[in-house]
C-alpha cells in the first residue's frame, strides 16, 4: 500500500524505513519541523520529578543538557515506552513508564502522589519538559488536583509549507491508500494542506490510521468515520493496523 507518513524528522525517515521493510510504499510528508529552545534547560531548578510526553523534549537535552548532572537521578514519568527509552538513553536513571496517553499519565502521577511515593510542593514542583503547541489537558488535570507543575518549553513544532504543485505531483499522484497520524495537530494540518477546499475529490478517498482516540476525535466528518485507532498508542500497534486494511 502507498502510505503517507506525516510525522516530523527524524521519525518520518525511520517510519518510512519500517514501512519499506513491511512491503509498503511510504510517502514522506513531514508536516512540522522541531525547533529547540537551547536556553530553556538552564531554567530547571528543584524538580520533584520530571514529566515527559515526547521524545523531542529529550532530544533537546542533547545539545543543551540539564544544569545539574544530579538531576539525572530525579524520577522521570514518561508518557509511554518509546519516550521512557529515550529518557534512559539521555542518562536518566529512575524512569517510570506510563500507559501511552496523557490522560493515563496524569492518572499514574496522581496515584503515585496519593501513595506518598512522590510529594511535589511549590518549592519542588513537577517539571514538565514540554513543547509547543501541546494539549493543556495534562497540566489542567494536575493543577485541578491541585498538584504544582511547572512547564519548561524545550522545543516547538513549526509548520512546514508545501506548494500545491508539489502536493499534486509528488504526494497525490498516485494518491495514498493510507494516511498515518501521530498527533491531533498533525491531523488538523494534514487535512488543511491536502484537501482545504475539495474533501470529496476522489484523490482523498484514503483511509486514516490514528495513534490514539484523541487524534481520531480531532478529525472532522467524514474523516473521523473512516479512521481506525491503533490497538495501543505506540508505533508498532499503529503499523500493525495496516494489516486490517488489506
Amino acid at each position: 500500500m502507498r502510505v503517507l507518513v506525516t510525522r516530523p524528522e527524524p521519525g518520518c525517515s525511520r517510519t518510512a524505513a519500517l514501512l519499506r521493510a513491511m512491503g509498503h510504499d511510504p510517502v514522506e510528508l513531514p508536516l512540522f519541523r522541531t525547533v529547540f529552545h537551547r536556553q530553556a534547560p538552564g531554567r530547571i531548578t528543584s524538580p520533584s520529578a520530571f514529566i515527559v510526553t515526547s521524545a523531542n523534549a529529550l532530544r533537546a537535552l542533547e545539545s543543551a543538557p540539564l544544569p545539574d548532572p544530579a538531576q539525572l537521578r530525579v524520577p522521570v514519568f514518561a508518557v509511554g515506552a518509546a519516550t521512557a527509552a529515550a529518557a534512559r538513553s539521555r542518562g536518566f536513571t529512575d524512569v517510570v513508564t506510563g500507559p501511552g496517553t496523557a490522560a493515563g499519565l496524569a492518572d499514574l502521577l496522581l496515584e503515585t502522589i496519593a501513595s506518598g511515593t512522590l510529594a511535589p510542593s511549590p518549592d519542588r514542583p513537577l517539571i514538565y519538559l514540554a513543547g509547543l503547541p501541546r494539549s493543556p489537558d495534562l497540566e489542567q488535570r494536575l493543577s485541578a488536583a491541585p498538584v504544582p507543575v511547572t512547564p519548561i518549553v524545550l522545543y516547538e513544532m513549526q509548520e512546514i509549507s508545501y506548494s500545491t504543485d508539489f502536493l499534486n505531483e509528488a504526494i497525490l499522484s498516485p494518491p495514498p491508500d493510507v494516511l498515518l497520524l501521530y498527533s491531533a495537530n498533525a491531523a488538523r494540518r494534514a487535512l488543511a494542506i491536502l484537501c482545504p477546499q475539495t474533501p470529496t475529490d476522489q484523490r482523498f478517498d484514503f483511509r486514516v490510521l490514528c495513534l490514539s482516540a484523541e487524534i481520531q476525535a480531532a478529525l472532522p466528518d467524514p474523516w473521523r468515520a473512516r479512521a481506525l485507532v491503533a490497538a495501543a498508542p505506540d508505533e508498532p500497534s499503529l503499523l500493525a493496523s495496516l494489516a486490517a486494511l488489506r
